[in-house]
């Protein structure tokens, strides 16, 4: 396959929705709040899209198909903080530190990490671009993965152009009182 390297900046919002687009269970992504006014370096583009999409694969196949996995995104200074939430039953403290070391060392696949392939994948590619990603789960409550973009990543919003419009991202939803504001089912 040949890559062709992406010039221009684009909305992270942008990068959400592609990432979304490419995995099977599309229609269970819900995003009730992305910053639009993040832009994204245009040549990690493509690579970016490759780690959401993983990581938006890995949570609805690991979630009831009756649920939603909520992705949510903002910037917090220097960074910005992409977290993506399913509503499945947790992972046991065991698992839990496993999927914590698979990324601590992407790369390395045993019988375990070969069945959930996206975190492997998606920590291969975290390391490449500097992103960290860190995952939070409890017993009934799912799993969020936050997926940290340092400044390197991001750049000035382009000049804007007549054509151009603000779009809204997803569905409105309730916020919760976890720190970074994010809707939360538990």
């Amino acid at each position: 396959t040949v890559r062709r390297a992406i010039q221009r900046a684009h909305p992270h919002a942008d990068v959400v929705r592609a990432a979304y687009g490419q995995i099977a269970h599309y229609e269970r992504v819900n995003t009730p709040k992305v910053d639009p006014d993040v832009f994204v370096a245009g040549d990690v583009v493509e690579d970016l899209t490759y780690l959401l999409a993983e990581l938006m694969d890995n949570a609805t196949r690991f979630s009831p198909d009756d649920t939603q996995v909520t992705v949510q995104a903002h910037q917090v200074t220097d960074a910005v903080y992409i977290g993506i939430t399913d509503a499945g039953s947790g992972m046991s403290p065991q698992t839990l530190a496993e999927a914590r070391a698979v990324l601590a060392r992407p790369g390395v696949l045993d019988r375990r990490t070969a069945e959930q392939m996206g975190l492997p994948v998606a920590a291969a590619i975290a390391r490449h671009l500097g992103i960290t990603i860190e995952l939070e789960s409890s017993r009934g409550c799912g799993t969020r993965v936050t997926v940290i973009l340092p400044k390197t990543l991001l750049t000035p919003a382009p000049a804007p152009t007549p054509a151009s419009a603000e779009v809204e991202v997803g569905s409105k939803s309730r916020a919760t009182g976890s720190p970074a504001g994010w809707v939360s089912s538990c």
